[in-house]
């Protein structure tokens, strides 16, 4: 009938994407519908869930995209701050928060994070910062796991 594949790429992709698949769903039901010969109940309400589900998914999607294109300069400015928070708090997890090797990976940490947080792809941010996918894969893992423990008190 349809065939499905997973968005990659910029939330603008996504997108269309999603735009695709609601035509396709649209078309495979008007083709597998002749009016002497409708669809079976079940495939019929599968349809249904999916198309519902999609239209949903492309309403979210454009929301995301027009709440995220702002001007560049905004966006990035946004980011930097971002950045910069997530190192302070990144910092307080650390043994020595006032030495330069803490407070440079506190940093890579954040910029990662952050840049994943935008929707850049890990694979770009790795090469963007010349680290090996595996790295800024487990920069990330790990910055995670840090942000979901409780603050901790002074």
């Amino acid at each position: 009938m349809c065939q499905h594949r997973r968005p990659t790429g910029s939330n603008l992709q996504q997108v269309s994407f999603l735009e695709e698949q609601l035509d396709l769903l649209t078309q495979a039901r008007r083709q597998d519908r002749p009016d002497t010969n409708p669809l079976p109940p079940a495939e019929w309400e599968r349809l249904r869930q999916e198309n519902e589900h999609l239209v949903k998914r492309l309403a979210f999607m454009q929301g995301r995209r027009s709440a995220l294109s702002p001007s560049v300069v905004v966006a990035k400015m946004t980011i930097q701050q971002r950045i910069q928070d997530l190192t302070v708090t990144l910092l307080t997890y650390q043994k020595r928060p006032n030495g330069d090797r803490a407070q440079q990976i506190c940093r890579l940490q954040a910029t990662i994070f952050a840049r994943y947080e935008a929707g850049e792809s890990l694979k770009d941010i790795a090469s963007d910062l010349a680290l090996l996918y595996d790295t800024a894969k487990k920069y990330l893992k790990r910055t995670r796991t840090l942000l979901r423990l409780p603050s901790m008190s002074l």
